[in-house]
């Protein structure tokens, strides 16, 4: 699982370790959601990259903004 989140580059208000902590624990937090639905635990890794691949770097509307803030499961091995 790689977590992204939605967040301003150019603000200094918060860090990129801000974001980056903050994409961990989305992506965590799919995985804690799979484990409990029974995917075994050594078949999952997380990663979070802050907002430094953000779909839209500048949204303009509200679902752009949802659109940066998400999860993308890549396939290692079957």
């Amino acid at each position: 699982m790689i977590g992204h989140v939605n967040g301003p580059v150019n603000e200094d208000q918060k860090s990129d370790s801000f974001y980056r902590k903050a994409s961990e624990k989305r992506s965590q937090a799919v995985v804690d959601y799979l484990i409990q639905h029974g995917i075994a635990k050594e078949r999952l890794t997380s990663r979070g990259m802050g907002n430094k691949q953000m779909i839209y770097p500048d949204p303009q509307t509200e679902w752009q903004v949802s659109a940066n803030r998400r999860i993308e499961i890549e396939i290692t091995g079957l």
